[in-house]
């Protein structure tokens, strides 16, 4: 198994309000009704996100817990094109109560 996925697990069980629902959900054991809401802990503090679909789920996991944009706190301005239902504009609000996000969604189904 690859490293980043056992950190990711260990981020999951520490950092989510229902990790068990979660990991079913992320691995395609079964798992329920969407919207599904999770509160997450952040450099800021806590956090809720919404998945709208099991897509969504795999984005939480690869931004909030396996790390895929990197940790930096530092004070900055993102320009985020592509950005869905907003789960990454969230992700970098959490890194640094300072920061600040433009966001931008080209498809209007999203």
């Amino acid at each position: 198994m690859n490293p980043q996925n056992i950190s990711a697990v260990a981020k999951i069980l520490g950092q989510c309000n229902r990790p068990i629902d979660f990991l079913r959900r992320y691995l395609s054991l079964g798992g329920g009704e969407y919207p599904v809401s999770y509160v997450i802990s952040t450099p800021t503090g806590k956090a809720k996100v919404t998945a709208f679909n099991a897509d969504d789920v795999i984005t939480i996991n690869e931004i909030f817990f396996r790390g895929d944009y990197g940790d930096s706190r530092k004070k900055e301005v993102i320009v985020d094109f592509g950005s869905n239902v907003g789960i990454s504009a969230l992700y970098f609000l959490t890194r640094n109560s300072g920061n600040f996000v433009y966001c931008f969604e080209p498809l209007p189904q999203n």
